[in-house]
């Protein structure tokens, strides 16, 4: 399966994020998690939009995940933060290939939302 790059990127960026207590730059988090600088920008600006993510303003600031909703939020509140879905073609060719798309998208939902923040820091262990 073919994920959105920006999903791949926020899920490279988490372990970066997480077991942090002073909040990281986007230069840290790129260099550790080997995600380029503007890419990491925009994804953490996503994740922050969508309330995963807190920003510190200031000289020391930067970004941190709250060590507490690791076992709180789940890879479905990652990808619906990100926007995109999982597919890499906007319309399905035909019925069958829609039929085929839900069927998935439910199987694929369902799975999203039992996988914590604390199981893709963990390397998706369960």
């Amino acid at each position: 399966m073919k994920l959105p790059r920006d999903l791949e990127y926020a899920i490279a960026l988490l372990p970066g994020l997480a077991g942090r207590d002073k909040p990281a730059t986007i230069k840290a988090l790129s260099q550790e998690q080997n995600v380029a600088v503007n890419q990491a920008a925009r994804v953490l600006r996503k994740l922050v939009k969508a309330g995963l993510v807190k920003v510190v303003r200031g000289c020391d600031g930067g970004y941190l995940l709250d060590p507490k909703m690791l076992d709180l939020y789940t890879l479905m509140d990652l990808m619906q933060a990100i926007g995109g879905g999982i597919y890499t073609r906007p319309e399905p060719p035909n019925k069958t290939c829609a039929d085929i798309r839900a069927l998935l998208a439910g199987d694929v939902r369902k799975r999203a939302t039992s996988i914590t923040f604390r199981m893709i820091v963990e390397g998706g262990s369960e």
